[in-house]
């Protein structure tokens, strides 16, 4: 039998509050992406999603080395990592089994 598994994350650490209902990720939103690589929007982007995208990028900040930086308003630095989307089962699960710590495993 399986149970659902809540996964605790502090919130001082990757918690992300946006003022919009529509969360932009810059690992998943290519036009963000974009504009966080050269300062300029894609071309025949809407005046919506230019909005949408300004007010975001705020929040975010792209590394030389490719890295996501993130922070959570205006005021504070630069402190969260984005990881990337392939990267984020690895760390679910990394985290997963530290909730699980000096428990018998058992394998079906």
């Amino acid at each position: 039998m399986t149970r659902p598994v809540l996964l605790a994350i502090r919130k001082n650490e990757l918690s992300i509050e946006l003022t919009s209902s529509k969360v932009l990720y810059p690992n998943e939103e290519s036009c963000l992406l974009y504009y966080l690589k050269n300062r300029r929007h894609v071309s025949g982007a809407s005046k919506k999603k230019i909005k949408r995208i300004e007010r975001t990028c705020r929040l975010y900040q792209l590394k030389e080395d490719g890295t996501i930086m993130a922070r959570r308003n205006d005021k504070m630095s630069f402190s969260i990592m984005i990881p990337k989307p392939e990267d984020r089962l690895n760390l679910v699960l990394k985290e997963h089994e530290l909730t699980h710590y000096h428990t018998i495993k058992i394998y079906d």
